[in-house]
């Protein structure tokens, strides 16, 4: 799988946020982890690599966590072997992260 040309320092033309890896809005309670092998990225910066935002305040629901929201966006795991660069690198360039 290649990932080309995200180096736009996280935004769109139109100034919208985009990133190759971000959180699904409906996973607030889990997220499965998620596996890459043999990965390319060519011409991406960090800021496009990957947004993941804090737990939103209005998450937290006193039947399930209480005063705390849910914390599966401090959970998020994606594994890469086997990865690849060209051209622009995110800061981290290894192999396997």
């Amino acid at each position: 799988m290649t990932f080309a040309k995200f180096n736009s320092k996280g935004k769109t033309k139109c100034f919208n946020r985009i990133s190759i890896f971000a959180r699904n809005d409906y996973h607030a309670d889990k997220v499965p982890p998620h596996y890459f092998s043999q990965c390319k990225f060519k011409d991406v910066d960090d800021a496009s690599l990957a947004y993941f935002e804090d737990p939103l305040e209005s998450w937290a629901n006193l039947d399930d966590c209480g005063q705390f929201p849910c914390t599966a966006p401090n959970n998020i795991l994606l594994s890469f072997k086997g990865t690849t660069y060209e051209g622009q690198k995110p800061t981290r360039t290894d192999q396997t992260f």
